[in-house]
């Protein structure tokens, strides 16, 4: 058999309480180099040659689930106020195939039996076909509240706002969606990037492609490799693990669970707390209202701390811009560190510094007592007028510089 070939199947298996309805749709042989178009229905003639439209509609209810199985081509779904799904398939053959001929490839049959319903669409493995520019896109329109469960390769998935769950997992294509308010959302994307308006709750994997997006997102669980990652606001919290890849951006956080490694990771406000692993690459927090960080290798920036904060870092670099009188507990244990700390004007605690081969200066407004010999030190006393808040450092084999 000469050249490539895939299959193309889409699957609407409707559940329900008196039994279940599968709609089987659209199987062929076809090569999987189709590039995709417009969304269906977009400026179509059905007159045209070289173009076919199959429509079927069936009945549903708030119970009943909606499942796509589909491979190559793009797939959009929308979202009506009618008690129906709508499946419409195009498609696209080269000028020269009529309609006739291209209704002749394709071939629907509608099946009810025993409370399951099938719709079986299948293009022809007719070999005069073969190494033509066929193209099939799906449209399907659903009602919001129900669920959906979708599986999608080798091509786009656009689906609307919804309440109901989305469960999609989409392979060599893009995903994109508007408003998910469902807290029961689990979204596995490789190879294409995925947008998201917004979404409730999710579970997401983002591997490879161009990554990922969110606008807003309630509580998040998310796994992601060799793929950047955008996120404006989390409202609640998040677990994120990242290796590799662009980056990670966030704009605003409310708790944050972070594994990071090889992938440069920029934070603008931690609201609540965070625990955070970061390895090989840069992290910059821009303000933190608690903080438990464990850092290797990792240069590392934090704009305001407003919080208690324990810090373990090994080799490169910490930099402290601002630690606020918030901040009751400072913990930071160093090693092959170069450290710069600068604390607010009126910040007043205590400090216990312990250094190991490594250096110590402060500024101004510190005053501290001295103890031990040239290679191990103990630097006690206090910042401003001292008081509750509580500083301790322990250094060794890097450099420390306190304001």
């Amino acid at each position: 058999m000469k050249g490539l070939r895939g299959i193309i199947s889409i699957i609407i298996c409707l559940v329900g309480s008196i039994g279940s309805q599968c709609i089987y749709a659209a199987e062929t042989t076809l090569d999987p180099n189709t590039r995709t178009g417009s969304p269906v229905g977009h400026g179509i003639d059905e007159q045209d040659p070289g173009v076919s439209k199959i429509s079927k509609t069936f009945a549903v209810n708030a119970s009943d689930k909606v499942i796509l199985d589909n491979q190559y081509g793009t797939l959009n779904v929308r979202t009506w106020n009618k008690n129906e799904v709508r499946l419409d398939v195009i498609v696209y053959g080269s000028p020269e195939l009529d309609a006739r001929k291209l209704s002749e490839f394709v071939t629907v049959n509608a099946i009810k039996k025993e409370g399951v319903v099938i719709l079986d669409t299948k293009l022809s493995g007719n070999k005069r076909l073969n190494g033509k520019k066929i193209r099939v896109e799906f449209m399907v329109y659903m009602p919001q509240t129900n669920n959906l469960k979708l599986s999608h390769q080798y091509g786009n998935v656009s689906i609307g706002d919804f309440t109901g769950s989305v469960v999609a997992g989409v392979q060599y294509g893009n995903f994109s969606a508007g408003d998910l308010k469902n807290g029961n959302n689990d979204l596995s994307i490789s190879y294409g990037s995925t947008t998201i308006k917004s979404i409730n709750k999710a579970k997401i994997s983002q591997e490879y492609g161009n990554g990922l997006t969110i606008g807003s997102v309630g509580t998040l669980s998310l796994n992601s490799s060799y793929a950047a990652v955008k996120i404006n606001t989390i409202l609640e919290k998040a677990n994120i693990s990242l290796e590799y890849g662009a980056g990670l951006v966030i704009g605003t956080v409310g708790q944050l669970t972070l594994d990071a490694a090889y992938a440069n990771v920029r934070i603008g406000t931690i609201k609540n707390y965070a625990k955070i692993s970061h390895q090989y690459s840069n992290l910059n927090i821009g303000v933190a209202n608690g903080v438990n960080l464990n850092a290797q290798y990792s240069d590392v920036t934090l704009g305001r701390l407003n919080g208690d904060a324990k810090l373990n870092i090994q080799y490169n670099s910490l930099n402290i811009d601002d630690v606020n009188v918030d901040c009751q507990s400072l913990i930071v244990d160093c090693a092959y560190v170069k450290t710069n700390i600068k604390f607010s004007s009126n910040y007043n605690g205590s400090l216990d510094a312990s250094t190991s081969n490594s250096s110590l200066n402060y500024g101004a407004g510190i005053s501290v007592r001295v103890e031990g010999d040239k290679q191990n030190k103990r630097y006690v006393g206090k910042i401003g007028a001292g008081g509750n808040a509580k500083v301790n450092l322990v250094t060794s084999y890097g450099s420390t510089v306190i304001n």
